[in-house]
């Protein structure tokens, strides 16, 4: 459902005008831009529009469509190998996959010598999740950005504007994509019950919007509401996602002070979601929680101390320092 109905052109989406009338006027001289924000707000659906702008500005009177394919990319040493999608225009990365941070410079340094042979323009790549890269991959990749400005585009997404160095900030136009609000969400909701001809109950809508909410800041996660939207008209009922699922049971879990049963969900959930381990537990979980607690401060700043330990690359795994920070949620109970 979220690929049927995403949005062909920059006009189509139904908030925050302001910033797409900003990507509209740099699509003509496309620079290298951030987008940052919190997870599932439409950050990658306004860099691929803002792109497609461009391209169908620049390149004549043919429309440009942008067809893309999966492709497997190796270092010259064959030892690091990244993935991503492809097409004539552009090229996606996506840095959450595994060994990422090792390969992308490499391929970026390889990548980056030559303008694309299809249009003898600049090569446009996407790279999303840039949050997760470390420093020092971060100060490498500003090098390459300052010695092949002709040559490349960077586009990329982030969940978090602190974690970029300000050195490379600078060199990009760096623009805040803010999170629906539930009156935007629910006419995006009435607009796709209307194409699909079916028809919910405004506590049903209310339902999806509060479970659509993500992270420690509270704020609705599109994803999250087209996942839940599309369940819900196949089970005819209100679809519950299995992160909401996951995070009910650990609350449940916490409460009861079970810690091994706590143990055993965190090293099952793991080995399972580890992409996933630390949002569920220091976003998800802390952000639900929360208003059972009467110490707020106090959870407040645990959740903090871990969060950074857990950020830090500690040798100590990540799963017996979520350990550590549940159990001392369970004493605040």
């Amino acid at each position: 459902m979220e690929e049927k109905y995403t949005p062909f052109c920059l006009s189509e989406l139904n908030f925050s005008f302001d910033l797409n009338n900003k990507l509209e006027k740099l699509s003509s001289d496309l620079p290298n831009i951030i987008l940052y924000g919190n997870k599932g707000s439409g950050k990658y659906t306004r860099l691929f529009l803002t792109l497609k702008k461009s391209l169908n500005s620049n390149c004549g009177t043919k429309p440009v469509g942008i067809s893309t394919e999966t492709g497997k990319f190796t270092t010259l040493d064959s030892k690091k190998i990244i993935c991503g999608f492809i097409s004539n225009y552009h090229i996606e990365i996506d840095l959450e996959q595994h060994n990422a941070g090792n390969a992308i410079i490499p391929f970026l340094l390889y990548y980056s010598k030559t303008k694309n042979i299809t249009t003898n323009k600049k090569k446009y790549i996407i790279l999303r999740h840039f949050e997760i890269l470390k420093k020092k991959t971060q100060n490498a990749l500003r090098v390459i950005v300052e010695k092949n400005y002709s040559k490349i585009c960077l586009l990329i997404t982030s969940c978090s504007y602190t974690k970029i160095i300000e050195p490379l900030r600078s060199r990009f136009i760096c623009l805040k994509v803010k999170s629906p609000i539930e009156d935007e969400v629910r006419n995006i909701i009435n607009i796709i019950l209307e194409c699909e001809n079916h028809k919910l109950y405004n506590n049903e809508i209310n339902m999806i919007i509060k479970k659509s909410y993500y992270g420690s800041f509270n704020r609705i996660n599109l994803n999250e509401v087209f996942l839940m939207l599309e369940g819900t008209l196949i089970k005819k009922k209100v679809y519950i996602s299995k992160r909401n699922e996951d995070v009910d049971r650990l609350i449940l879990l916490v409460k009861r002070k079970n810690h091994k049963m706590i143990s055993e969900f965190l090293s099952q959930y793991y080995e399972k979601n580890n992409n996933n381990f630390i949002r569920l537990i220091f976003h998800d979980f802390y952000r639900r929680i929360l208003p059972t607690i009467k110490d707020k401060y106090n959870i407040t700043e645990i959740t903090q101390k871990y969060d950074a330990m857990i950020n830090e690359d500690f040798i100590t795994e990540k799963i017996l320092i979520a350990e550590g920070y549940l159990f001392e949620v369970c004493c605040l109970l």
